[in-house]
């Protein structure tokens, strides 16, 4: 569906008023801002990521972005 975007981190649909980037590995361990390591997120989530301070699984994986469910089922 044109225009529908899904949350990074949940994979529920992202409104834009509550849409942020993120840095799928933090600029501060050597992340960048270079769209291969970009990806939109609702607000919420990416503030509940940073507030835990994990590092997503993705971060770490060579290839493209996958959402942490898919990561979690594929391990």
């Amino acid at each position: 569906m044109h225009g529908v975007v899904p949350c990074w981190v949940c994979g529920e649909h992202v409104f834009p008023a509550a849409a942020t980037l993120e840095h799928i590995k933090p600029l501060s361990e050597g992340g960048n801002s270079h769209l291969e390591n970009l990806a939109i997120s609702h607000d919420v989530c990416n503030n509940r990521r940073h507030a835990a301070g994990t590092v997503t699984a993705s971060s770490i994986l060579e290839g493209g972005v996958q959402r942490r469910s898919e990561f979690n089922s594929a391990i």
